[in-house]
Formats: structure tokens, sequence, C-alpha cells
């Protein structure tokens, strides 16, 4: 399932976040990492959104194997500079989201769960 390591990533980085509050509070407020972690959410976001604009119908949320017929392959865009701007959107979007918790072991499990 494709949502499996969202999920998984999700739920360890809300456990590591409040572990590491309750045991280490201090090193939980720096704002100069928070703000760096929402650029990376931020830029992300967009980059997906972008991609599925530019997508129009071809888009969809399913990964297929095969061709629809009336599918058409997209270069133009978001899509001449990554070959797939949807799925790299989501990623910095995952990672940002660890530097905004600042839950550094989430950060590298998402990084290669994602």
């Amino acid at each position: 399932n494709q949502s499996v390591p969202y999920i998984v990533t999700t739920i360890t980085g809300i456990i590591e976040f409040w572990v590491e509050y309750y045991f280490f509070p201090e090193q939980k407020n720096s704002h100069s990492i928070m703000y760096v972690g929402a650029v990376i959410c931020v830029c992300g976001v967009v980059l997906r959104a972008a991609a599925e604009v530019k997508m129009e119908a071809n888009f969809s949320h399913v990964i297929r194997k095969e061709k629809s017929g009336s599918h058409q392959l997209v270069t133009t865009g978001v899509y001449s500079f990554f070959r797939h701007p949807s799925y790299t959107g989501w990623f910095y979007y995952c990672i940002g989201r660890e530097v905004v918790l600042m839950n550094p072991i989430n950060f590298l499990f998402s990084t290669f769960m994602n």
C-alpha cells in the first residue's frame, strides 16, 4: 500500500517528538530550525501542487502499471526539471516536517521510508 510509509513515519514522528520533548525540552525550541523546516515543507507542497496542476486530467493518486488510452506524457513545466515532481515534492514535505519537529531519528527514518 502506498500510504503505509507515510502513516508509519507520521506516527513515529509524533512519538519521537513527545518523548524527546518530555526528556529534552530545551532541544525542541530552536525557531531558526523550525523556519528552515517550514520552508522545506512549503517548497515540497508547492512542487507537488504544481505537478498535479500540470498533469490536469492525467493525474491520479493511484499508481498505474499500464498506460491508460487517454493519458499523455507530460514533459513541460515542472516535469521538464523533475522526472517525478509529485513524489519529489512529497519527499521534501515529509523531510521538512521532521525538521520542523526537530526529530533527528525520524528525519533519517523518513529519508529512507519515503
